[in-house]
C-alpha cells in the first residue's frame, strides 16, 4: 500500500534531538478543535493510534478562536498557531477555502496572510520539535507551508491527499504548478481512497506506483452495534458538512419525493458548515419543517448513539475523498447508502455491504430510502455485511502499521 521512496533522507540523529522532539510531526490545517469538532477527527484517531505503537506524534493546526493554543490529547501535543486576532481567525476550519478564498479581494488578502503565517508557524515548529518525520495531510495548504523548511532540515516528507486538496488540481493552473513542485519534493505520496490516487496521478501525471492508498483510521471504541431501533416512523440520518460538495440539498429533495409518496420518514441532518442557514429556511420552503432535525455536532459517543437510533444512514457527496461517516455507520450495525462516487465505493460493494446512487439524483435517493424502509430483512443483510466488511478492510492498527513502514522508524 504503501508509495516507492523517492530519495532517501537520513533522519536527525537522536543525540542532535531536543528533549521535545517527536517522531513524527503532523502538519494540517484541520484538527479538531474541541471535542465534539469533526474537523479532521481522522488525523487525530491516526494520531492515536501511531501512539500506542509507540511513536511519538506532535501535531501543528491553525488555531480558532476559543480553541487552546498548546494542549495534550490523549498524549498528542497539539500546537494550534494564531494568525490573527479572533476576528481575523476566519480563514481555516471552512470547508469551503478553496472557493471562498477567491470570492473578494478581503478573503483573497486573509488567506494570502493565513498562508504566510502557516508556512513561518511550520518552520518554526520543525526547528523546536525536529522531528524524524513531517506528514503533511493535505498538499494545500499544510504541504505547501511545510515544503521549504522540510528542504532545508533534511527531514522526509510524507504527503497525503485526502481530496478536497485534489479537487483543487481541476479547477486553477497555477494550483496544479504549485502541487506539483510539493509533491515531487514528498519522499513518500499517499492518498486516502483509490478514487483519489487516479485523479492525482492524471492531474501531475505521476506515476501510479508513486502513489499508496492507505485509508484513515476509524476509532472503533465508541462505533459498535447496538440493539434494532425500534422507531415508528424510520429515521435517516446524515452526518456531514453543511457544504455544497454533501449534496444535502439532494437528501432534501428525495425527502420531499417520499412525502409525496405519503412514505412518512424523518430526517436528521448532523453537522455545521456555511449552508446551515440555507438548510434550515429551505425545509420551511418545501414543507419539510416536522421532517428534518438539524442536529450540532457531537462528541463520539454520542455520535454512536445518533447511528444506532437510525434506520439508514446515508451520504450524498459527490467526489467524496473517503466517506468516514459511512464507515462509522456500518460498524455501529447501521444499513447504509452512498453515492457511485469519490472514494464512496472503496467502502460500500453496492448490493452486498450497502447501497449506492449515482450522485446529484434524488429520484435514485429516494428509491434507495424507499427500497430499505420497506424491505428489513434486505436492511438487516446490507447491515450485517457491511460491518464485517468495515472490520476486515479498515482495521485502525493495519492502518497504524502501514504509515509506521512508511516513516521507516
Amino acid at each position: 500500500m504503501a508509495a516507492d521512496s523517492l530519495k532517501s533522507v537520513p533522519p536527525v540523529p537522536p543525540a542532535e534531538r531536543p528533549d521535545s522532539a517527536a517522531d513524527v510531526l503532523f502538519i494540517t490545517h484541520n484538527f479538531p478543535r474541541n471535542e465534539t469538532d469533526f474537523a479532521g477527527r481522522f488525523i487525530w484517531r491516526l494520531a492515536r493510534e501511531l501512539a500506542g505503537y509507540g511513536v511519538g506524534v506532535s501535531v501543528l493546526a491553525p488555531h480558532h478562536p476559543g480553541a487552546r493554543e498548546l494542549e495534550v490529547l490523549d498524549g498528542i501535543k497539539v500546537h494550534r498557531f494564531r494568525y490573527g486576532n479572533d476576528a481575523q481567525e476566519v480563514v481555516a476550519y471552512r470547508g469551503d477555502l478553496d472557493r471562498w478564498s477567491g470570492s473578494s479581494p478581503v478573503s483573497a488578502r486573509a488567506t494570502w496572510n493565513f498562508m504566510q503565517t502557516f508556512k513561518r508557524a511550520a518552520a518554526a515548529e520543525i526547528a523546536a520539535v525536529a522531528p524524524r518525520v513531517v506528514h503533511a495531510h493535505w498538499w494545500m495548504p499544510a504541504g505547501w507551508a511545510a515544503r521549504k523548511a522540510v528542504r532545508q532540515a533534511g527531514t522526509k516528507f510524507i504527503l497525503t491527499s485526502h481530496g478536497t486538496d485534489i479537487r483543487l488540481l481541476n479547477r486553477q493552473w497555477v494550483a496544479r504548478f504549485l502541487a506539483g513542485r510539493v509533491y515531487r519534493q514528498a519522499h513518500e505520496i499517499t492518498t486516502v481512497s483509490t478514487w483519489l490516487k487516479e485523479q492525482l496521478c492524471d492531474r501531475l501525471n505521476i506515476p501510479p506506483q508513486k502513489v499508496g492508498v492507505i485509508p484513515m483510521p476509524v476509532d472503533r471504541g465508541p462505533f459498535t452495534p447496538g440493539e434494532e431501533p425500534q422507531n415508528n416512523i424510520p429515521i435517516v440520518l446524515s452526518v456531514a458538512r453543511f457544504t455544497e460538495q454533501k449534496r444535502l440539498f439532494d437528501l432534501m429533495d428525495a425527502a420531499e419525493i417520499l412525502k409525496k409518496r405519503g412514505r412518512p420518514v424523518r430526517y436528521r441532518f448532523v453537522g455545521e458548515g456555511p449552508l446551515k442557514k440555507e438548510i434550515h429556511d429551505r425545509k420551511f420552503v418545501k414543507g419539510l419543517a416536522d421532517e428534518i432535525t438539524l442536529v450540532e455536532t457531537m462528541p463520539a459517543k454520542d455520535l454512536a448513539e445518533e447511528y444506532r437510533k437510525a434506520d439508514i444512514v446515508i451520504l450524498c457527496s459527490e467526489n467524496e475523498g473517503f466517506g468516514m461517516t459511512i464507515l462509522e455507520a456500518q460498524l455501529c450495525g447501521r444499513a447504509v447508502i452512498g453515492t457511485r462516487s469519490g472514494g464512496i465505493p472503496d467502502i460500500i460493494e453496492d448490493g452486498r455491504t450497502g447501497l449506492l446512487v449515482e450522485p446529484g439524483q434524488p429520484q435514485a435517493i429516494a428509491d434507495a430510502l424507499e427500497y430499505l424502509i420497506v424491505d428489513f430483512d434486505e436492511r438487516a443483510r446490507l447491515a450485517h455485511a457491511g460491518r464485517e466488511s468495515a472490520n476486515l478492510q479498515f482495521d485502525p492498527s493495519n492502518i497504524a502499521r502501514e504509515f509506521i513502514k512508511l516513516y521507516g522508524i
